[in-house]
């Protein structure tokens, strides 16, 4: 069966019709890859910026998912896909807790594109995780950091990522399923939205992390602090690094700890 584009993508709480005023927000948004790190970091971002919750995302082909806020800031039910927002610096976050169904995803990514490009974003970051296991011997050492840009963000923005001095996803031998070699093993959907970006002359960067599944927290840390590196949004300590607030959904997320007594 096909999933037909969705016409109420955009569920507002705060604003009437599809496009908020976002003409000039940057949109951050994780890809559902690899450990969940693209979520984590994003839950990061928006817990520490104290972000405001705006609305919903929706879409038949997104797997259904509702539970206690996440954040644990009101009574409000968190749902698969939720909008919030930093006035103040024009920053706009999507955060995505469950899959797009195999069969929806063409239909999801169209109407993503088609949201975004109606919110008129200056900017669209995908935060993606990558699988470690896939990575050549000049990627094992060193930052686990990857990026890659549209055309249109490397001409608007190509010095800020050289003075960034951040190594760009490096490109596998073409085969047929990756004529262009770009290899996001792992990444979900963000492969296809990189190149509807591109055609649509959307500027977008991949932030991409090498990781694997598991407690990768740590991993989360280092690419919300790569996102805000970027951006600038959240005040940086004297020591040069950001006090990370962790939401509340995080405390029990790997269980309890093990009794020492039993060894």
């Amino acid at each position: 069966a096909t999933v037909l584009p969705n016409r109420n993508f955009f569920l507002a709480m705060q604003y009437d019709g599809d496009a908020a005023p976002w003409a000039e927000c940057t949109l951050i948004l994780p890809a559902v890859s690899v450990g969940f790190l693209g979520q984590f970091a994003q839950d990061l971002l928006i817990n520490t910026a104290q972000a405001t919750p705006l609305g919903r995302l929706h879409h038949a082909g997104v797997l259904p998912l509702v539970g206690a806020d996440a954040f644990g800031r009101s009574a409000e039910l968190m749902t698969s896909m939720e909008v919030f927002y930093l006035p103040e610096k024009k920053i706009v976050f999507v955060q995505q807790r469950s899959p797009v169904a195999k069969r929806a995803r063409d239909s999801f990514l169209q109407d993503l594109v088609t949201w975004v490009k109606k919110c008129a974003f200056v900017r669209v970051v995908m935060l993606v995780g990558l699988d470690a296991a896939d990575r050549t011997d000049g990627q094992i050492s060193g930052s686990q950091l990857r990026f890659l840009t549209t055309p249109a963000e490397h001409t608007q923005r190509g010095a800020q990522y050289a003075a960034l001095k951040w190594s760009t996803l490096e490109p596998k031998d073409p085969t047929p399923a990756y004529p262009d070699g770009t290899f996001l093993p792992g990444g979900g959907i963000a492969r296809t939205f990189f190149h509807q970006c591109t055609e649509n002359n959307i500027a977008a960067v991949l932030l991409t992390f090498f990781t694997w599944p598991g407690d990768n927290l740590a991993h989360a840390q280092l690419l919300a602090s790569h996102v805000n590196e970027l951006l600038q949004f959240i005040p940086v300590g004297e020591s040069g690094t950001v006090a990370w607030a962790p939401p509340v959904s995080w405390q029990h997320l790997f269980g309890s700890g093990f009794d020492p007594s039993l060894f």
